[in-house]
């Protein structure tokens, strides 16, 4: 492949993915086998010598790929790290309070997840105001976390019309 078939094929590829509705940040991997359905070598990892594969083979392809797809969605090619944000009402004010992506059982602070938060206005907050920040986080993160599992477990269907 050279770098006229790769931008010729990338626009038809990136739909074919649009249309699977798979995210963003995952079709530079969905969409490398449909690049190089025959390659089975290294992709990633440390010690591969790239020099060994042509501009547009490999480990190289997949790093066009990434590329691509970082020009073209910008930030949206970030894996999201938020699962959501939960209101908080403080002193007549709304904030959100940002629901990070996790793994395992973490500590999690969560007053640096309070979206507009000051450092002063933390200081200064009261043990309820404290209180309340913390029990909207705890319920918001389990119901975040609970409507991704409704979530994966549902099956898309079109309607007819």
């Amino acid at each position: 492949m050279d770098r006229k078939e790769f931008l010729d094929r990338m626009p038809l590829i990136d739909k074919e993915l649009v249309d699977k509705r798979v995210p963003v940040h995952a079709r530079a991997f969905h969409a490398f086998p449909l690049l190089a359905p025959t390659y089975n070598g290294p992709l990633l990892g440390y010690g591969i010598d790239r020099s060994l594969y042509g501009e547009y083979e490999g480990p190289n392809l997949l790093e066009r790929t990434n590329t691509w797809y970082r020009e073209q969605y910008g930030d949206r090619f970030n894996a999201p790290t938020d699962r959501g944000k939960v209101p908080v009402l403080l002193r007549h004010e709304i904030y959100l309070i940002r629901v990070p992506l996790v793994y395992g059982s973490p500590e999690i602070q969560i007053l640096p997840l309070v979206n507009g938060l000051t450092p002063a206005m933390a200081k200064s907050l009261s043990k309820d105001e404290l209180d309340e920040i913390q029990r909207r986080f705890v319920e918001g993160y389990g119901l975040t976390y609970e409507f991704e599992d409704l979530m994966s477990q549902l099956v898309w269907c079109p309607v007819n019309n």
